[in-house]
């Protein structure tokens, strides 16, 4: 795994420590709905992902920020620096020694390849650096994502479905971690799984702007 790291932001730890001692009174949300920065449109706002029940929040392909749904707070994260045509999220959130309260978190930015590749370029961004870190995983054979929307965590560890049947698993909290590449029980039909669920997307999102 090659690495380069990006500005850091020495204040952000502190923010999010603040973000993560805040109560339900200090900052009032009308709905999760509207759980994004002031000024933005709302058409391209989508929740990318969750984890010990906090939110990775989007707009559009820019802006990120990590939301707790109970405070109704909201964190933002720096702008990223990698510009990926497709890209698929992950986020993992840390539990303290008692699993109860998060300390910290990693969001994933996998570039999602149109062709099947040994090397994916990746960004990964820690609460506790406050920095972007731009980084080349090599995996043990070639693949290819498929468009499943991100990946799935188990055990505190992303997990990307690919073609032929196989996920590729990265952990974003373990130093010089190379891929694994998991194969699947013969029974399972991973592509027609993701053909279906993103339709079952593309028609929810038709139903939701007709409501609108």
């Amino acid at each position: 795994m090659y690495t380069h790291r990006f500005s850091a932001a020495p204040s952000y730890h502190m923010r999010f420590d603040n973000f993560l001692r805040s109560s339900a009174d200090d900052y009032q949300f009308p709905s999760i709905s509207v759980m994004f920065p002031p000024g933005l449109p709302r058409e391209d706002f989508c929740i990318s992902a969750s984890s010990n029940g906090f939110l990775l929040c989007r707009w559009q392909k820019e802006v990120y920020f990590v939301a707790n749904p109970l405070t109704r707070r909201r964190v933002s994260l720096p702008r990223h620096t990698r510009r990926f045509p497709e890209v698929s999220e992950g986020f993992v959130t840390k539990l303290d020694e008692y699993e109860i309260a998060v300390t910290n978190f990693k969001v994933v930015r996998l570039d999602g390849l149109s062709h099947a590749s040994y090397f994916f370029s990746v960004e990964i961004f820690s609460s506790e650096t406050g920095e972007w870190t731009d980084s080349v995983l090599q995996c043990p054979l070639p693949i290819q994502l498929l468009e499943s929307g991100g990946p799935i965590v188990y055990n505190g560890i992303p997990h990307w479905p690919t073609r032929r049947n196989r996920m590729v698993a990265y952990d974003p909290f373990c130093d010089n971690n190379p891929c694994r590449l998991l194969k699947l029980p013969e029974d399972r039909d991973t592509e027609t799984e993701a053909v279906e669920d993103a339709q079952r997307l593309r028609n929810r999102r038709v139903v939701s702007r007709a409501k609108n």
